[in-house]
């Protein structure tokens, strides 16, 4: 999540050449390019959100996965009953299992629609970035590891992705992990309810979501909030 807010210059239509080179290309370049990009784009206007999230929400519903709302745009949701204002993107989880039987079929599908498609290829953690009009779809496959959905840096109960809770968030039918409002507490704590503006990511979350050395991740949090302190 990012603080400061980016201007609106124009609002550049990728060609389809475009949407495939920036699909392809480097992370490094793709990196540098991206960073031009968002000077053409306010990241944050909500209704371009609003009306990348609808088209998003009729692809993944096309092919044949299961996915839940989760992360920030889960919280803002549940929370405030909209995105979070400061938040650059919105998070989407899968299953390892779908994902893998699915993931060129929407590759395909996302880049028809005028996606440029960041592709992580991992056998263990694959993960999808979409970029359109200045709007980032992140969409990541949860490995099963014993009672617990993994990736490289965060670990959810497996239990919370098997009943099938929704909600409607903006005006949409949206699968949440379940109970919602102990999800939310496993990854951001008991104070979810209550709005952070972070120094670091760190300071959202709650250290048993996180994987990784404890004691590290806990003195790295803590560090934030003195410093967020004495500003």
């Amino acid at each position: 999540m990012k603080k400061e807010f980016e201007r609106i210059k124009g609002m550049p239509i990728l060609s389809k050449k475009q949407v495939l080179e920036y699909s392809e290309m480097s992370k490094s370049d793709w990196h540098n390019t991206y960073s031009e990009m968002c000077k053409n784009y306010d990241i944050y206007d909500m209704q371009c959100r609003e009306r990348i999230l609808i088209e998003v929400h009729r692809i993944f519903n096309s092919v044949e996965m299961r996915f839940w709302l989760t992360g920030g745009s889960l919280l803002g949701a549940v929370r405030n009953s909209d995105f979070i204002a400061w938040d650059d993107d919105v998070d989407f989880d899968t299953l390892l299992e779908d994902f893998s039987s699915i993931k060129f079929i929407l590759k395909e599908k996302m880049m028809n629609a005028g996606f440029v498609v960041r592709f992580t290829d991992d056998k263990n953690f694959p993960k999808f970035s979409f970029y359109k009009e200045g709007q980032k779809i992140a969409l990541g496959a949860l490995k099963k590891d014993g009672a617990w959905r993994i990736r490289p840096a965060y670990q959810y109960p497996d239990k919370m992705f098997q009943l099938n809770e929704t909600i409607m968030f903006k005006g949409l039918n949206f699968n949440v992990p379940t109970p919602k409002e102990e999800f939310l507490e496993h990854v951001y704590g008991k104070n979810w309810m209550e709005p952070i503006k972070a120094l670091n990511d760190i300071e959202f979350y709650n250290i048993k979501s996180l994987r990784g050395n404890r004691l590290k991740l806990l003195i790295k949090k803590t560090l934030f909030k003195i410093r967020r302190f004495f500003l």
